[in-house]
């Protein structure tokens, strides 16, 4: 973990946005998931677990392309989005 750069602090606010174990929190970092990207999710109903937003991260999904989809009357779960 430390040599991925995961500090308590890292910890501390991934716990507060979601629940996650050591190996997903080393994805996370990876993939430069920050709390503020799972909030976006979470502010349009969506509760992804910590695979689900580490694959929308390798993706490129975001919030943006959520909206989208819903304004053509899609309502994408999670593993549609990862798709």
């Amino acid at each position: 973990m430390r040599v991925q750069g995961i500090t308590p602090e890292y910890i501390r606010e991934m716990g507060n946005s979601i629940p996650t174990q050591r190996d997903e929190l080393i994805g996370m970092k990876v993939q430069g998931v920050t709390p503020e990207y799972i909030r976006e999710f979470h502010e349009l109903g969506l509760q992804p677990s910590a695979d689900d937003v580490i694959g929308m991260k390798v993706h490129g999904v975001t919030r943006g392309n959520v909206l989208a989809m819903r304004t053509r009357d899609f309502k994408p779960n999670t593993d549609e989005l990862i798709g």
